[in-house]
């Protein structure tokens, strides 16, 4: 079992990270965007395609879910694996909202900021866990 308060100062050196990497990119790239971690919609229909996704994404968990618990299976292919999912899910939402911004932002940048901040966060994650939080855990 891993030492919790490690895992705690793990999670917020990532924290830390993905911020400092954010602020990085937003002088790089001349973006004033609204403060991470807050989530707005670019527009209206981004709204109702953001919303869809997540629906969507959710009704397929907890459908899997309640498959596996019927069924007393376990998750033994990678696409149903939580971890998985969650990135589909992350990438399908940030590449919608990236999509929204280059078309209707008024700076067409932040598309970029955008794009660099969930590959970015995808990469550290799966290094880290990959590496076993660099042999920490």
């Amino acid at each position: 079992m891993p030492n919790y308060t490690t895992l705690m100062l793990i999670l917020v050196l990532v924290a830390f990270v993905l911020y400092a990497f954010d602020y990085g990119m937003k002088k790089l790239l001349k973006v004033k965007r609204e403060k991470w971690p807050s989530y707005n919609h670019v527009n209206a229909r981004h709204r109702k395609i953001d919303w869809g996704i997540r629906c969507t994404f959710l009704l397929f968990i907890l459908s899997l879910f309640i498959y596996y618990d019927k069924t007393g299976m376990t998750i033994t292919v990678w696409p149903f694996e939580p971890l998985t999912i969650f990135i589909l899910l992350t990438v399908l939402s940030e590449s919608v909202r990236a999509y929204m911004e280059w078309k209707y932002a008024e700076n067409r940048r932040t598309y970029v900021l955008t794009l660099s901040n969930m590959a970015f966060a995808i990469g550290l994650i799966v290094l880290l866990i990959g590496t076993d939080c660099f042999g920490f855990l």
